[in-house]
């Protein structure tokens, strides 16, 4: 369940990488929009390294999840944190694909 549940949580985010770096015309708010997004990434991946190695990230190969009820509270507040640091950037600052990209979640 929890795997699923993985895959399913992370997979607007995969969607925001894809589309954070492409397009970019150098704004101030482009550029807090694309460190936030690898400042998340990071964090994601050490949290979840067998979704990283899934999708090619190498760095946390050998590394297994942790499902215990505190880790997954880390987790929920981690993504919190991150969803209130979207919520904190200007929309109307950003380059347009960056724009609808956050306006999707």
């Amino acid at each position: 369940m929890f795997k699923n549940m993985s895959f399913i949580t992370s997979f607007p985010f995969l969607i925001l990488l894809c589309f954070s770096s492409v397009y970019s015309q150098g704004k101030e708010e482009d550029a807090k929009f694309d460190t936030l997004v690898t400042k998340f990434f990071d964090e994601y991946f050490k949290t979840n390294p067998v979704w990283a190695t899934f999708i090619g990230e190498h760095r946390y190969d050998g590394g297994l999840n942790d499902f215990s009820p505190f880790a997954i509270q880390e987790k929920k507040d981690m993504l919190g944190l991150f969803l209130n640091q979207v919520k904190a950037i200007d929309t109307t600052k950003l380059s347009r694909l960056k724009e609808l990209t956050i306006r999707s979640f």
